[in-house]
This record gives structure tokens, C-alpha cells and sequence, in this order.
């Protein structure tokens, strides 16, 4: 064991938005610093993604970790060094005639199929294209009803600009958390709706890889900036957010234990340019 000032620490990041603030860009070399010091010191630093495996690997070069990665909205979470999944949820057997009901009910939604590294498109939409052009994957068509199971993840994709909050998603969000209690995860991002089985959020997944690492709760820093994001904000045992960050999050509607940092660098997370927002008092308070 060393005696780094962050041992036993395990921070957590979101990548899209908050690691990468610039869609598609580089990485700001100041939070490359920022994450090597902290891993230099003792702590353990990974990514939480929306991102899936084979996503991941169009993006590894550009950041470093020292701990397996939360991907796919916590539905997996993957050892980069070894190639190998340390945990995989699945979708139930239902989700193929649930999912596609609800891209049905919701006229030009597009619909892609997960299944670990591979990914499968059930109607495409341009918002769809443009998703798929940005993770470095190409558009695959095929009839869901040769996909085979299991399936890690749907996403539902509305009709859109892709980057903007989109009201469509929202409601395809709520059209499967109500439609079918208990069975899903249903988180929006933009026009997409990220969708993985229940109890598989971005949340559950760094409590699990906390627990794989023997790392306290109190012990979990998480940095996010989407609704994807609020669960493991709610997890960690500190958790911040870059300005441009929703400003739900900042709300105490989203019942999150939020910091609130003044500038768009991890490196907040070692100054003391972090001040604190409403904390969270309502406990049955739900996103929307």
C-alpha cells in the first residue's frame, strides 16, 4: 500500500461533456494532468459512460485509467487492460416486444440494438446516423427479430437535433418507466433514450465497482453533468459538476448531494474552487 493522499479513493467521471467538455475533441491536456496526479497519488480514476464497449475502444487513446471502466449506463463494467467484463447485465426477454412498442408509440424514432460490442439498427432516423457517425460505429440494419439475446442495451432515438434536450425522449423515458414498472432503466440524453434493464444505472455500476475495490462509499468522488448521470451523483460520497452541467442537477427536485465548480476542470476537484448548492430535501422528488 503507498501513502498517496488520495489512497483509497476512487474517482469517477463522466466522459462526453465533463472529462471531454468538447464533443468529439481532445481531451484538455490540464485534466489528463489533473487525473495522472491523482492517480499518481494514491488514487483509483475510471470513466462512466453511456458509451459501450466497442464505443470505448474509439476513444481509449485518449485518456488514462487506472480502474475498470462503468459503461453503457452502468449495465457493464469493463477491465480496458484485459479486454474482459467484470460485470453484464441484460435486458429481460420481453424487452424486444416492450421496446419496440414504445419506439412505435413515438412516430421517427430510431432504435439501436446493444448487444455487448455489437450493435444493430431496428429503424433509423438521421439523429440515429449522426449517434452511431459519433461513437465510431456503423449503421448495421437488421429485422429485430433476428437480433438474437441477450441484449445489454436499447437505445431509442427521437426525432431531432441529437445534442439538444429533446421533450420526445423525455416522454419515451416515461412511456417505458410507467408502460412497464420494475423492468427498466430509462435515462435521456439529448434525443437519445438509454435504456438498460432495472437496477443497471450508472449509480448501481460505481456502487458495484466500489465494492470490487474495496473502496468506502464516503470514499467515491463522482463528477457528471447529464441525467444519466444523476444516480451515481447520488451514489458518491462527494459529488460535483462542471457549470455547463443541466441545471436540474443543481436543483433540490433532483435530490442530488451536488458541489458545484466554477470552471470545467477536473482539476476543481484538487483546488478550492468548488462551492456548495441546495442539498437535497426531498426524497421522493423524481426526474421528470
Amino acid at each position: 500500500m503507498g501513502n498517496g493522499k488520495f489512497e483509497g479513493y476512487l474517482l469517477v467521471a463522466d466522459f462526453d461533456d465533463t472529462f471531454c467538455p468538447e464533443h468529439g475533441a481532445p481531451v484538455p491536456e490540464e485534466n489528463r494532468r489533473a487525473a495522472q496526479h491523482f492517480m499518481d497519488e494514491g488514487g483509483l480514476f475510471t470513466i462512466a459512460t453511456g458509451r459501450d464497449v466497442r464505443s470505448y475502444y474509439s476513444i481509449r487513446e485518449k485518456f488514462t485509467v487506472n480502474a475498470p471502466l462503468v459503461l453503457s449506463n452502468g449495465a457493464v463494467i469493463f477491465d480496458g487492460e484485459s479486454g474482459e467484463s467484470w460485470y453484464e447485465s441484460f435486458l429481460p426477454f420481453s424487452c424486444r416486444n416492450d421496446l419496440l412498442a414504445a419506439r412505435d408509440a413515438f412516430p421517427g424514432t430510431g432504435m439501436e440494438v446493444h448487444r455487448g460490442a455489437d450493435v444493430r439498427v431496428c429503424g433509423k432516423n438521421p439523429g440515429l446516423e449522426a449517434h452511431l457517425a459519433a461513437m465510431g460505429v456503423p449503421v448495421s440494419e437488421a429485422d429485430p427479430g433476428h437480433i438474437l439475446y441477450p441484449w445489454t442495451k436499447v437505445v431509442l432515438v427521437a426525432p431531432g437535433e441529437l445534442r439538444q434536450e429533446n421533450e420526445t425522449a423525455h416522454a419515451i423515458c416515461a412511456y417505458v418507466r410507467e408502460r412497464f414498472p420494475g423492468k427498466y432503466e430509462a435515462s435521456p440524453s439529448g434525443a437519445l433514450a438509454d435504456i438498460v434493464a432495472a437496477g443497471s444505472d450508472k449509480g448501481s455500476g460505481v456502487r458495484r465497482l466500489a465494492d470490487f475495490l474495496d473502496i468506502h462509499p464516503e470514499n467515491v468522488v463522482c463528477i457528471g453533468d447529464g441525467w444519466n448521470d444523476i444516480s451515481m451523483l447520488r451514489t458518491a460520497g462527494r459529488a460535483y459538476a462542471p457549470e455547463s452541467a443541466l441545471p436540474e442537477i443543481f436543483s433540490p427536485l433532483t435530490t442530488v448531494k451536488a458541489m458545484f465548480c466554477s470552471r470545467l476542470k477536473v482539476r476543481s476537484f484538487f483546488s478550492s474552487s468548488c462551492r456548495p448548492v441546495s442539498l437535497a430535501t426531498s426524497p421522493s422528488a423524481k426526474m421528470r
